[in-house]
């Protein structure tokens, strides 16, 4: 029997639809998306998991709750979005302006690229793995909700994929609240994508919003 994760990321924040770098800071939802996580919540109006994951951040923390009422997700450090150090509260263009020689070598992929004051994706790739592998053999056969972040998202692909990164590939994003179903044999070991980036139940409340 197969261990299914369903992977969604927050809800959308001020910060996302302003093209502004939050990083680990703690952003609230913007009103777009605590009702983007209600739209999930009545498609989910059935749907039951045997545990919930969220990282420890208050933006996915609210995510959980309004997308399963009634639930106690279990915070979790190792979820949290990359560490982005400097950049945080900076939008993407004067980033590039302030930074160019990091935003250079982030944008074309380099998986050692170190954001100053902050973690290279190498570092982003560890955590999220030992989370994974961990809750795999933890909850053998379990249906598990986990909530986290863009960037944990884009890196858990990069893990998916065998852990590499060539130069010029960009990470496939997902939409806020957008669903990703993993499935993960009993080792642990060979894991298969079924769904990714799957948003049907938020219509016109679709931002495009990218912003790690």
């Amino acid at each position: 029997m197969s261990t299914v994760f369903t992977v969604i990321r927050h809800g959308e924040t001020a910060a996302n639809q302003n093209h502004i770098i939050q990083g680990q800071s703690d952003v609230p939802l913007s009103p777009v998306g605590e009702e983007q996580a209600r739209k999930l919540g009545r498609r989910w109006r059935d749907r039951r998991f045997d545990v919930v994951y969220s990282s420890d951040l208050s933006r996915a923390l609210r995510t959980a709750a309004l997308v399963m009422p009634g639930c106690v997700p279990i915070p979790t450090p190792e979820l949290r979005e990359m560490d982005l150090g400097d950049w945080v509260g900076h939008t993407t263009e004067e980033i590039a302006e302030r930074f160019p020689d990091e935003w250079r070598s982030f944008r074309s992929g380099n998986i050692d690229c170190r954001i100053s004051g902050g973690e290279t994706r190498r570092e982003l790739l560890a955590r999220t793995e030992k989370f994974f592998r961990a809750a795999a053999l933890r909850h053998k056969g379990q249906d598990i909700l986990v909530v986290t972040h863009g960037g944990v998202l884009r890196i858990f692909f990069m893990m998916l994929m065998g852990g590499g990164l060539n130069p010029g590939v960009l990470l496939p994003s997902t939409g806020n609240t957008g669903i990703n179903v993993v499935h993960c044999d009993d080792a642990g070991n060979k894991w298969r994508i079924d769904v990714w980036n799957d948003t049907a139940h938020l219509n016109s409340l679709i931002s495009g919003a990218d912003t790690f």
